[in-house]
C-alpha cells in the first residue's frame, strides 16, 4: 500500500510540474510560430521601381507609356488610334493631337527660354501661336495652311506694339504702331517691302502724311501747322519741292 501511495504521489507532482511548464512554454511557443510565419511573409510594397511602364489594353495595344526619351528626360503617352498626348520634361512640353492625327495643341518652354502656346488646324499648319519671349515681349501670330504668319500683333520690351498684316510668304504689307514716347504710326508697304504711304500722329496730336516711290523717296508730303491750317507739299526726285499748297 505504501508503494501504492509512493506511486499516486510521484504522479501527482509530475502532473503538477507537467502544468507548470505548458504555462510556461506555451506563450513562448506562440511567440516563436508568429516570428516564423511572418519571416516567410513579403514586407509591404512601399514603391515599384521599373524604367518602362506600359499600360496594355485586352487587345494587345499599348494604349499608354511612362520611360525615360533618348536623352534622359521623363516622358508620358497616352495613345487611343489616332488621338495622342505627350507630356515630357525636355522643354518642357505637352502636346495633344486629335482623333484625326493633324489637329493638335502645344503648350511647352523651348531651348531658349522662350515660352509657346500653338493651335493648329487642318493642314497641322494653320492656326494660332502665342509667344512670350524671356525679357518679356510678347506675340500673337496667325498662321496660314502652310505656316506663314500672315497677321501679327505684337508688344516688345522696349515698350513698342504693333499690329501688322503680312503677305503670301510673311512679309509685312502694312504696320499699325505706337512708340514709348507716344507717337502712332501706320505704314503700308509694297510686295518688295519698300515703304510706300506713311502716317504718324505725333504725342502733341501734330498729323502726318507721307507718299513714296518705288525707290523709297519722299514724293508727297501732308501736314498740319500749327494753327490747325493743313500744308501739302510735291516733292521731285531730287527732293526738291515742285509745288506747295498754302
Amino acid at each position: 500500500m505504501q508503494a501504492q501511495a509512493d506511486i499516486v504521489a510521484r504522479l501527482d507532482r509530475l502532473e503538477r510540474e507537467n502544468r507548470r511548464w505548458k504555462l510556461a512554454f506555451g506563450p513562448c511557443l506562440a511567440a516563436c510560430t508568429a516570428a516564423c510565419f511572418a519571416s516567410f511573409q513579403d514586407p509591404p510594397a512601399k514603391e515599384l521601381v521599373a524604367e518602362r511602364f506600359v499600360l496594355q489594353g485586352p487587345d494587345g495595344e499599348e494604349y499608354a507609356t511612362l520611360e525615360m526619351d533618348g536623352n534622359q528626360n521623363p516622358m508620358l503617352q497616352l495613345r487611343k488610334e489616332k488621338s495622342r498626348a505627350a507630356l515630357t520634361l525636355s522643354g518642357p512640353g505637352l502636346l495633344l493631337r486629335g482623333p484625326d492625327g493633324v489637329r493638335s495643341a502645344f503648350l511647352g518652354i523651348d531651348t531658349r527660354g522662350a515660352t509657346k502656346a500653338e493651335l493648329t488646324g487642318k493642314s497641322s499648319q494653320d492656326g494660332l501661336r502665342l509667344v512670350v519671349q524671356p525679357d518679356g515681349a510678347a506675340g500673337v501670330y496667325a498662321l496660314d495652311a502652310r505656316g506663314y504668319e500672315r497677321a501679327a500683333l505684337e508688344s516688345l520690351a522696349d515698350g513698342h506694339s504693333s499690329l501688322s498684316v503680312r503677305g503670301e510668304r510673311s512679309e509685312v504689307r502694312g504696320i499699325l504702331g505706337l512708340d514709348p514716347k507716344g507717337n502712332s504710326s501706320s505704314i503700308l508697304l509694297d510686295g518688295s517691302g519698300r515703304r510706300r504711304i506713311g502716317m504718324v500722329v505725333q504725342s502733341d496730336g501734330t498729323p502726318t502724311l507721307s507718299m513714296e516711290d518705288e525707290k523709297a523717296r519722299p514724293r508727297a508730303n501732308l501736314t498740319m501747322e500749327f494753327d490747325g491750317s493743313p500744308h501739302w507739299e510735291l516733292l521731285r526726285e531730287d527732293g526738291k519741292a515742285s509745288h506747295r499748297v498754302p
